[in-house]
């Protein structure tokens, strides 16, 4: 499962749309801790592969209503 979850987290890096800035910021920083994380536990590697929102959706949550700049905390526990 957490070779699973970790590739469909990649491939969505990929094709993430290029224009909003702060989605730009974070996306490469907070995929590889959500890849860390699955590597760590099998339930949240699983829960990656069921779930039916995508990378730039949980980016997007992320970045929702930041103004100026974000800590890394913020950011995960977002």
């Amino acid at each position: 499962m957490q070779k699973e979850a970790i590739k469909k987290l990649r491939e969505e890096l990929k094709t993430i749309k290029k224009g909003n800035q702060y989605v730009n910021a974070v996306k490469k920083p907070v995929t590889d801790v959500l890849i860390s994380f699955c590597k760590q536990e099998d339930e949240f590697a699983q829960a990656i592969v069921q779930s039916d929102k995508t990378l730039e959706d949980c980016l997007n949550t992320v970045v929702k209503d930041v103004k100026g700049s974000i800590s890394d905390i913020d950011a995960y526990t977002r």
